[in-house]
């Protein structure tokens, strides 16, 4: 399972290389992937196909038709998918959007990302049953390119190093309160995607604002920005055997 973001009524970011599975089998056949929008946990289960037709769920199930992938994707460069769904999402208190950064700008503090982690329980150690929010600090990309030795504008660099993060969280946000262009309104804005881990296990990020450009030529129409301080606007697509339609 990957984790995505909603960034219009009917789109989903996360990264490319949540398909490379079988040589982007899914690509091909994206009917066999259901994306859950307004679920918390790791694990969800779907009982009813008709769950996607109804208004009232908390859980909104609905169908992949079609998974863009950067056309030069090669990880980890130009880590990005754009999913789009058969019926748009229902904006409501358990599911919203998260508005993409459209600027290349530094953004040190007020950053959190989402997702799943290895934690002590009561039997040992396990997986989250829910999505947990943490902070997460920001290392200007001059300074990420000088350790690097390579141009890493096109990433967000951390340095938060959380070793215990599962592979469910790829895909996952990094959030951060910026100032868009076309508002005065301070909001929360989507500044990267996860996409790996370091050798020393700090967070690796696709930064969003720099395929800004790339969002709108495949489809994306600037849907309402809502908040994700609280984990519920993220979601889970996995594979599903059979196909409704």
């Amino acid at each position: 399972m990957c984790i995505g973001s909603i960034i219009d009524q009917s789109r989903v970011l996360t990264v490319a290389h949540c398909f490379e599975y079988d040589n982007f089998t899914y690509v091909q056949d994206p009917r066999r992937l259901r994306v859950a929008a307004g679920n918390q946990g790791n694990f969800v289960a779907r009982t009813d196909y008709f769950l996607e037709y109804d208004d009232y769920v908390t859980i909104q199930w609905r169908t992949i038709v079609d998974i863009k992938i950067h056309e030069h994707f090669y990880f980890p460069t130009n880590d990005i998918a754009i999913i789009l769904v058969n019926i748009p999402f229902l904006l409501n208190d358990d599911v919203g959007y998260i508005r993409p950064a459209t600027r290349s700008v530094d953004k040190l503090d007020n950053c959190v990302s989402a997702g799943y982690a290895n934690v002590p329980l009561r039997d040992g150690k396990g997986v989250t049953p829910a999505i947990m929010v943490t902070p997460v600090s920001v290392i200007p990309s001059t300074r990420c390119s000088t350790l690097w030795e390579i141009n890493m504008s096109a990433f967000v660099c951390t340095q938060t190093a959380v070793k215990d993060m599962t592979g469910l969280d790829i895909g996952g946000p990094l959030v951060c309160t910026g100032m868009p262009m076309t508002t005065r309104e301070t909001v929360d804005q989507l500044e990267g995607i996860v996409s790996g881990r370091t050798l020393d296990h700090t967070i690796l990020f696709t930064r969003v604002s720099e395929y800004f450009d790339w969002l709108l030529e495949n489809g994306y129409n600037h849907g309402p920005a809502t908040a994700l301080r609280d984990s519920r606007h993220e979601h889970i697509f996995q594979p599903i055997e059979g196909d409704p339609s």
